[in-house]
């Protein structure tokens, strides 16, 4: 951090904050990634042979080989330049080409884009759109693929913002102030049910509610030409086990409270998806009828996700 700061010294962003803000809260986000600290360390620094006069080398002489790889690796792909959804399959080619050196240098660059897009309010509106369009068609996608679950999200929120501000503001107003309290209250109500039982079968668990994001909702709204109301799947119970074996016991005491929906049903545990991500999902005809989605998982599972 230090060096980072002295190389950037008094540069600023376009929002006036220090130029140092940016690389610092880049290697906050990949600490929350549980990233190594050589990933984070690069990206404290992943700016300074592009942006300032302190080099590579001089970044290999302090921090070692490892580090300045790392660096480099994101000082290449900085130089990929998007130039629409034609060029896409080329830019997706050229990123994974560059993530069979390290994976890590895409993650410092998720990192990158993500705290960037947080930042847009500073960027003229047309280089706003070009980020923003550029995440939805490239980076998000790829962090699909890789299953960077809350980066994918994250980033997608944002570009719908930008993208689409009337359909973000009228489903932001319809699912944060109309649903958000009644789906609460409905969640509290299912989660009590489940842990009387979870309790009766002496399992350890925790259970936690999760709402779906705006963009993935919008998604289904448009490609299935849907109301928001006919969208039944906008939250998940996420049940927490220690085995895997208790994840099927959680499955067997949730289809004997309630009717599943077959055609919901998931068991990516026995075969994970190809990003390795793996869970149960079965969505059941829960209190009232109302379709219920639960995600049953070991904590392993669940950190990887």
């Amino acid at each position: 951090y230090d060096f980072a700061l002295q190389a950037h010294g008094q540069q600023t962003r376009k929002t006036g904050e220090l130029y140092t803000q940016h690389p610092l809260h880049t290697a906050y986000i990949l600490a929350q990634m549980k990233a190594d600290l050589p990933t984070i360390a690069a990206g404290l620094m992943h700016d300074v042979p592009e942006d300032t006069d302190t080099t590579l080398a001089d970044i290999q002489q302090q921090f070692g080989s490892e580090i300045a790889s790392l660096v480099e690796g994101i000082t290449k792909l900085s130089k990929i330049r998007y130039t629409g959804v034609e060029r896409y399959r080329e830019s997706l080619r050229k990123m994974f080409l560059a993530m069979t050196d390290d994976l890590r240098v895409i993650l410092i660059k998720f990192a990158d884009r993500l705290h960037n897009l947080r930042t847009l309010e500073g960027v003229d509106p047309k280089k706003r759109l070009r980020i923003a369009k550029e995440t939805l068609e490239i980076y998000a996608p790829i962090a699909g693929l890789l299953g960077i679950w809350r980066l994918k999200w994250q980033m997608e929120d944002i570009c719908f913002k930008y993208l689409y501000p009337e359909e973000y503001k009228k489903l932001e107003y319809k699912y944060e102030i109309e649903k958000k309290v009644e789906l609460n209250q409905y969640i509290q109500k299912v989660r009590n049910i489940v842990s009387k039982k979870l309790v009766e079968a002496k399992i350890e668990y925790s259970i936690e509610g999760r709402f779906k994001h705006l963009y993935s909702i919008w998604q289904k709204m448009t490609t299935k030409d849907r109301k928001f109301d006919e969208i039944y799947d906008v939250f998940a119970l996420r049940v927490i086990v220690p085995t895997v074996a208790d994840c099927y016991n959680v499955l067997g005491i949730i289809h004997t409270l309630w009717k599943p929906n077959y055609n919901r049903f998931k068991d990516y545990i026995a075969v994970p998806k190809p990003n390795g991500y793996r869970s149960l999902h079965t969505t059941v005809f829960g209190p009232e009828g109302k379709a219920t989605e639960f995600q049953i998982r070991t904590p392993e599972m669940n950190l990887e996700s």
